[in-house]
């Protein structure tokens, strides 16, 4: 490995990797010093700041998002979020072979998490990712599709779960190949076939749900991967964001946050016409067959 990688992945030879910390990283569970900021926390003054009321299902406000001037959100947590749960059980040894395997740039620094350090948490240095993302198919850099989904719904990449980055990338290819390669999935087109929905026994995570019988294009998805959410590491810095060569910078939010649900009735997708539902009979056609 080439000194330029070796600082850029995080493992530690000769010794358990859980029981030593990279220099200038402290014990979570100690005090001491605060962790420095995290792309996605705000310092943004009162002007400089949107809010957005999130209301519950009583019609009372539930949550304040507070989104800065860059776009992105300032931190928030709610206690039922189901990544209170889980700490991490990958290894060295399984670590060592994710940049090789998932085709990760040496240019992106990656580690593995800290002793007893939750996928997302006040202060988290760098995105947690869950493997069982990238056996789905995602890949980083993310592509502009990728971070336009994000974007439109106000998600962290973590949050959406395996088996939804495996809908979404597979009617993204299924759609390219029957249009012959001469038009591309867009995020509104997706939308409209799938909405986004909370996992109930996983808050905080989302699956894709089709609108209707008529609308769904994926039948089956693994349902065995039940100890994915205990299987993440961590990507560093803002270069998994975009890939090169890319002319406009767009941030990912690496803050988790909730969907308005309001958003995302197809009357607010304007899609008066779209070849998408075209596409997706003649996918549904094909699958079933």
């Amino acid at each position: 490995m080439s000194s330029a990688s070796s600082n850029q992945s995080v493992v530690r030879d000769g010794t358990e990797y859980e029981s030593v910390y990279p220099s200038g990283h402290k014990d979570q569970d100690s005090p001491g010093e605060d962790r420095s900021p995290s792309a996605s926390s705000s310092s943004s003054t009162s002007e400089d700041v949107e809010k957005i009321e999130i209301e519950g299902p009583d019609g009372n406000q539930a949550l304040e998002s507070v989104v800065g001037a860059d776009g992105l959100r300032q931190f928030i947590m709610l206690p039922e979020w189901t990544v209170h749960r889980f700490t991490s059980v990958i290894r060295e040894r399984h670590f060592s072979t994710f940049r090789t395997n998932f085709q990760i740039p040496d240019y992106i620094p990656i580690r593995l998490p800290y002793v007893s350090e939750r996928c997302y948490y006040d202060g988290v240095e760098g995105v947690g990712v869950y493997e069982q993302v990238l056996k789905a198919g995602l890949r980083f850099p993310l592509s502009t599709l990728h971070r336009e989904l994000l974007h439109y719904l106000g998600l962290s990449v973590t949050q959406i779960s395996p088996n939804a980055w495996r809908v979404f990338i597979a009617m993204e290819i299924l759609y390219g190949a029957m249009s012959n390669g001469e038009r591309r999935l867009t995020v509104r087109e997706f939308l409209h076939c799938y909405r986004p929905d909370e996992i109930d026994r996983s808050r905080g995570l989302y699956r894709f749900a089709s609108r209707s019988p008529l609308l769904k294009v994926i039948f089956e998805t693994p349902d065995s991967n039940r100890d994915w959410k205990s299987r993440y590491f961590f990507l560093e810095g803002d270069r998994w964001m975009n890939r090169p060569g890319e002319t406009e910078y767009m941030p990912v939010d690496t803050t988790w946050g909730i969907i308005n649900q309001a958003r995302m009735h197809p009357s607010c997708l304007f899609l008066f016409y779209t070849p998408v539902l075209y596409y997706v009979r003649i996918l549904t056609v094909s699958l079933c067959r």
